[in-house]
């Protein structure tokens, strides 16, 4: 299982994003729905949630 360190790390409340703000740093993120991540991202590539990737509900 992941998580999100910028959702889920200590002091989230400080600067969180000094390295993802930097012009010469191209960010790239795959999540299934919009994050923290998602908002610092350049390219934001879409990604399937377990529902998809197993197929139907029993």
């Amino acid at each position: 299982m992941c998580t999100n360190n910028m959702q889920a790390g200590p002091n989230i409340n400080e600067e969180r994003m000094p390295g993802w703000r930097d012009p010469r740093n191209f960010i790239i993120v795959s999540d299934p729905y919009p994050t923290v991540s998602a908002l610092a991202a350049d390219l934001i590539l879409p990604t399937a949630m377990w529902v998809e990737k197993r197929g139907r509900l029993r």
